[in-house]
């Protein structure tokens, strides 16, 4: 169980890492919208496909771990960001 936890943690950072380093880097590119879409399809394939792996295992709870572990993540990673500005 700890360890569907761990695998949302690990996806949540990669998650949100990946909205850091496109929000950073989005000024570089002559298109902007077209490298945002494709990092976000990215971003969200890859969550997709962990998250569809999981629910292939037939573990009911390990969907809800791993979610529980991503949405931690994503929720100090906000707060984080408001305390900064």
């Amino acid at each position: 169980m700890i360890g569907f936890f761990l695998i949302g943690i690990a996806l949540g950072m990669g998650y949100m890492e990946g909205l850091f380093w496109t929000i950073r880097y989005l000024n570089r590119f002559q298109r902007p919208m077209r490298f945002l879409a494709i990092t976000t399809l990215i971003r969200f394939g890859i969550a997709g496909m962990v998250f569809y792996q999981l629910i292939q295992t037939g573990i009911w709870y390990s969907i809800f771990c791993a979610l529980a572990g991503f949405l931690l993540v994503r929720t100090i990673w906000l707060w984080q960001e408001k305390k900064v500005k």
